[in-house]
């Protein structure tokens, strides 16, 4: 099945009316001009109107003091500071097309010259993303002071190319924020650089990677969907009976949880711990070869890792907030590599940082069920972030 459709509603207050009106009679060939109108029928069309940039000029006037004789003049608005600039529905449609919708710089240009008629040039589109960027600094704080108070958060790390070089993009979200940054290193030093982990002390859900063992103050739980795409690899390359019958178990144990609404009780969970350890004790296959240079298959790192991790991998048995998988991180990441599809490699540290808080913050409203380009424009004109309270 596709998703739901909208059907077009005749609207009560239409912007313009165009009325048709009869001339004759078909039949007879009677004039009708002074007859009255018996009914109508009607249609709509829903439609842009024209589309251009409009040029509003901002002029002080000058007055001499008749007293003093001297020479005053009114003040400019605030937020008219040059003597030729872009406003504030030209300034969120720019990181709104190159950020949200993820268009190159270069199909922007030809966007404005397209729509409006207007030559702008790649200088200026980076330049307005940056000067946006830049106002984004109390929501990256606001939203880190959220995340760390959260009880469920997922981490991942994706490779980003900026200046031809390798860096790691690191991403802390929750249902309701998102937070990116950019690093050079995968690691620890990387995770610090966040602020996040250092100062948490929920639920870390993440894919095993190493460097996140280094913090102790919170409860690190793996993410399952990773371990069943290890166990198909490990039944298409082997076939062993122990993977099957996990894969089997997983995906049965999350059925479980979802009838009873997330809430397992706790006789069920102690069945599906014994179940899973019985699992375990069908130990994998070694390969001769390998086993006489002293080193192990897959298979026994991975049955390894079930066995050493039970209680992160079984974690989502014990409360309807902790999730089977890290699914959450992965949905907010993947635009940005849609973004470096689209565009190749940053060509500086601080443009793969602009995109990083900006992505953030679109991220972010788009889980408060606000307008991401309304939201865009309320930061420019009046530097708040619209937060829906309610979530």
């Amino acid at each position: 099945m596709g998703h739901k459709g909208h059907t077009l509603h005749l609207t009560m207050i239409p912007d313009h009316t165009i009325t048709y009106s009869p001339t004759h009679c078909i039949c007879c060939n009677t004039s009708l001009h002074q007859e009255p109108v018996k009914g109508y029928r009607i249609r709509q069309v829903y439609d842009l109107p024209p589309i251009q940039i409009e040029v509003t000029e901002h002029k002080v006037e000058q007055k001499e003091c008749p007293h003093c004789h001297s020479i005053q003049e009114s003040q400019f608005p605030s937020t008219v500071s040059r003597s030729v600039q872009y406003g504030s529905n030209i300034k969120r449609l720019i990181p709104y097309l190159t950020h949200y919708q993820c268009i190159s710089l270069k199909r922007t240009k030809e966007f404005f010259q397209d729509c409006f008629g207007h030559s702008i040039s790649e200088g200026t589109l980076v330049t307005h993303t940056q000067v946006f960027a830049s106002q984004l600094q109390p929501f990256v704080q606001e939203a880190k002071e959220k995340i760390i108070q959260s009880a469920v958060v997922h981490f991942d790390e994706t490779d980003m190319r900026v200046e031809n070089k390798t860096q790691w993009l690191h991403i802390a979200s929750t249902p309701e924020e998102t937070l990116q940054h950019i690093h050079q290193k995968r690691g620890k030093e990387a995770m610090d650089a966040g602020g996040i982990l250092p100062s948490f002390s929920g639920i870390a859900m993440h894919d095993g990677w190493k460097s996140y063992d280094a913090y102790t103050d919170c409860r690190h739980v793996l993410c399952n969907a990773h371990l069943l795409r290890d166990l198909q690899g490990i039944i298409d390359n082997t076939g062993q009976k122990w993977a099957q019958q996990m894969k089997k178990f997983l995906t049965q144990a999350l059925t479980l949880k979802k009838q009873y609404k997330g809430s397992l009780p706790k006789g069920e969970q102690q069945n599906l711990f014994t179940v899973y350890q019985a699992i375990l004790k069908e130990q994998p296959v070694f390969s001769a070869e390998l086993k006489k240079k002293g080193k192990q298959t897959s298979a026994q790192n991975l049955w390894n890792r079930f066995v050493k991790y039970a209680d992160r991998i079984l974690a989502f048995l014990e409360h309807p907030d902790i999730p089977f998988d890290n699914n959450q991180a992965e949905w907010d990441i993947r635009m940005t590599k849609v973004k470096q599809k689209v565009s190749g490699t940053f060509r500086s540290k601080k443009g793969a940082e602009s995109f990083c808080q900006i992505r953030s913050f679109m991220s972010t409203m788009k889980k408060q069920k606000q307008s991401v380009l309304q939201a865009i424009g309320q930061v420019i004109v009046t530097g708040t972030v619209p937060w829906n309270r309610t979530t």
